[in-house]
């Protein structure tokens, strides 16, 4: 079991599990992890509890799991460049498949985090808007690239 205090942890590590679950649900670690008795917050919300430290940071450290990240976010790092009249339609259209499917994670995330972290009769959460969960989604995947 591994105890730390959020101060050593750049974000939250509830939303950095949820996306590991989003793009990874059928690893081992999910069949393993029991997200409402392995992972919750102390009553005062200031300390983390986690049984599977081990097996999430190898699952953090998969390079495929990181480029697919990089993938997701591209559209973020890259959005002033779309309006360029320079691209080509081939890269605009690429660009545009990548929005697709940088929604569809947030929209899965927001469904996998609602479900998994805020029904959690423990949960110390306060309710987040969609835009603050949106934040927290894109911030873990930058975690994950390691920008």
């Amino acid at each position: 079991m591994t105890f730390f205090s959020p101060q050593h942890v750049s974000s939250r590590l509830d939303f950095l599990i949820c996306t590991l679950l989003v793009l990874v649900p059928t690893d081992e670690l999910f069949r393993k992890l029991s997200l409402s008795t392995d992972l919750f917050l102390t009553s005062k919300g200031q300390n983390y509890i986690l049984q599977n430290w081990k097996e999430i940071k190898e699952l953090l450290n998969d390079e495929l799991l990181r480029q697919f990240s990089y993938i997701l976010i591209r559209p973020v790092l890259f959005k002033d460049l779309v309006n360029e009249p320079l691209l080509d339609i081939e890269t605009k259209k690429e660009f545009k498949d990548g929005v697709l499917l940088l929604k569809n994670y947030l929209k899965k995330f927001k469904a996998f985090y609602k479900h998994y972290f805020l029904n959690n009769k423990n949960s110390t959460h306060r309710i987040l808007t969609e835009k603050e969960i949106n934040y927290f989604a894109i911030e873990a995947l930058f975690l994950l690239v390691g920008v």
